[in-house]
């Protein structure tokens, strides 16, 4: 049975300018933690009257997780020269940047242009639409010329509102002007 690899699948709003992105990020070695947390925000005033604030729900906070991802190129191409990692970790890298990283000359992105969202999926397992709010990269080996060939990437991860997740209005009346009725005999 072959083992399943975890995988960062970034989805796109957009194609920057008919680029196509480099696709899915596939780990070399399957995560051996992930770390996931969630803060729900509740505050209160003093009360005099009280040794502590009455507790009021001030809504939640979106859900974060956190994984470590490992690089390995320790291989030769085809003239013997060792693989540099940094492909790996700067197409990682430019998830958290506006078009990835992508620029043309002389042509303007829009400002709405944000990094992709992302979700990691691993087989049956996948976790929520994030994205990546800090990566650090840390390169464990070198080749003797210098070339990183190992390397460690901590991501954070925060949930992301689909743009379609929203409460309906309750009635016709939610979310609207007031109106006023007239009656007229």
């Amino acid at each position: 049975m072959a083992i399943t690899k975890a995988k960062i699948v970034p989805q796109f709003s957009y194609i920057p300018l008919g680029i196509i992105p480099g696709g899915n990020l596939e780990c070399q070695f399957n995560p051996e933690t992930i770390t996931l947390s969630k803060k729900v925000n509740y505050g209160g005033k003093p009360d005099p009257s009280r040794d502590y604030p009455r507790t009021e729900y001030g809504g939640g906070s979106a859900a974060t997780y956190s994984v470590d991802l490992y690089f390995d190129a320790y291989s030769f191409d085809d003239k013997n020269n060792p693989v540099d990692v940094r492909k790996k970790t700067n197409y990682l890298i430019s998830l958290s940047l506006r078009t990835m990283g992508y620029m043309v000359p002389g042509v303007v992105i829009p400002y709405v242009c944000e990094p992709p969202s992302v979700y990691l999926v691993w087989g049956n397992f996948c976790m929520f639409r994030a994205v990546l709010t800090a990566v650090s990269v840390t390169y464990l080996i070198f080749s003797s010329e210098g070339i990183p060939i190992r390397a460690k990437a901590h991501c954070d991860f925060m949930e992301q509102s689909h743009p379609l997740d929203f409460l309906p209005p309750q009635n016709p009346s939610s979310r609207s002007e007031p109106r006023q009725t007239y009656r007229v005999i």
